[in-house]
């Protein structure tokens, strides 16, 4: 505050004394140099005080609601300052935790993807044992079928032999002492 009015009185002299001197060098020849010196100084005082009386209260305020401005957005500027160097740490830290994060989500998938292998490799099993258990008992069926037709064989070519080494030996007498033998055994029973 007390800077601003030296300032402004030295401004005022500043322009008195120039006033004073172009006033000075236009007066009129014929007065006196004393007289001149002092019309011309009670000129420039008066424009000087009309100008102090008029303009410098009004550019005192104007002045100091300038300072105030320019302090007020000072203050700002700081705010958002510290507030930029806040986002600013904020999103180092983020940058710094990205690494963090990337592994930790990396490490999710891989377990993920283990467990869906492990999913696939056991469905894979259960798979696998089930076709087999399949194909034992297909593979028994046909051994059962198999098993069967050579027993069916086997007793039609005993038969057949049965039948050939049969009558290879009997003749007509035994075949008649068998017959015999059957029919008693029947009409007995």
């Amino acid at each position: 505050m007390k800077k601003d009015k030296v300032f402004l009185v030295l401004l005022a002299l500043a322009v008195v004394s120039l006033g004073a001197g172009l006033v000075h060098g236009i007066g009129e020849a014929n007065q006196s140099a004393v007289t001149n010196l002092f019309f011309r100084l009670a000129n420039l005082f008066a424009f000087a005080g009309i100008i102090w009386y008029f303009g410098v209260k009004k550019m005192l305020v104007a002045l100091k609601a300038r300072r105030s401005t320019i302090e007020q957005e000072l203050k700002d500027l700081s705010q958002r300052k510290l507030e930029a160097e806040q986002k600013l740490a904020e999103v180092e830290r983020r940058i710094a935790n990205i690494a963090s994060e990337r592994e930790a989500v990396f490490a999710e998938y891989k377990a993920q993807g283990e467990m869906i292998k492990k999913n696939i490799i056991a469905k894979a099993e259960a798979t696998a044992k089930q076709i087999t258990e399949q194909a034992k008992l297909t593979a028994e069926n046909e051994l059962a079928l198999a098993i069967e037709e050579i027993r069916s064989e086997v007793a039609d070519l005993v038969v057949e032999n049965t039948e050939k080494m049969l009558k290879a030996k009997l003749n007509s007498e035994a075949q008649e002492k068998i017959i015999d033998n059957y029919i008693t055994k029947v009409v007995l029973n």
